[in-house]
C-alpha cells in the first residue's frame, strides 16, 4: 500500500501545479506590466502553496482516520462474529450430547424390552411372587406376616 505521504505530495502536487496555473492564465490575461504579472504569479504562488498544504493534509489525514476507524469497526465485528459462532458451536454440541444421551436411554429401553434381554425383570417379579405366596400361605394360616416385601418398602 502506498504510504500517506506519496498521497499527500501527489494531492499538493495537483492542486499547486493548477492553481499555478490559474495564477499564471490571470496574470497573462490582465493588462499589467510584466513585473507586475510576475509578481501576482509570486504572491499568488505563496497563497497556492500554504492552500494546497493545508488542503492535501486534510485530505490525505482525513482518509487515513477513515481507514483506521473502518479497521477499528471491522475488527470489532469480527471479534463479535467470531465469539457468537463460538457460542453457537457450544450450544450445539450441548445439544448434540443431549440428543446422544436421549438416543443412548431409549436405545437401552428398547434393548431392554427384546425378548431374553429382560433378565433383571424376569427375577424381580419371581421375587415377588415368592413374598406373595408366602404372604398368602401365612394369611391363610392366620399368622402374621412381618416379612418385608422385595423392594424392602414397607
Amino acid at each position: 500500500m502506498v504510504g500517506a505521504r506519496y498521497w499527500y505530495f501527489g494531492i499538493f502536487a495537483v492542486l499547486f501545479a493548477s492553481g499555478i496555473g490559474v495564477a499564471i492564465y490571470r496574470a497573462i490575461a490582465s493588462d499589467d506590466a510584466i513585473i507586475d504579472k510576475w509578481y501576482n504569479v509570486m504572491v499568488a504562488s505563496g497563497a497556492m502553496a500554504m492552500g494546497s498544504a493545508a488542503i492535501s493534509l486534510t485530505l490525505t489525514e482525513t482518509w487515513r482516520a477513515i481507514m483506521v476507524i473502518a479497521r477499528d469497526i471491522h475488527k470489532w465485528f469480527e471479534d463479535r462474529r467470531k465469539k457468537r459462532f463460538a457460542e453457537i458451536r457450544a450450544e450445539g454440541i450441548q445439544e448434540g450430547e443431549a440428543r446422544g444421551e436421549a438416543r443412548g436411554i431409549e436405545k437401552g429401553r428398547q434393548e431392554g424390552r427384546v425378548e431374553g434381554k429382560h433378565e433383571g425383570r424376569q427375577e424381580e417379579r419371581g421375587l415377588w411372587e415368592e413374598w406373595n405366596a408366602r404372604r398368602m400361605d401365612a394369611e391363610a394360616r392366620g399368622e402374621d406376616f412381618l416379612e418385608p416385601p422385595p423392594n424392602g418398602k414397607v
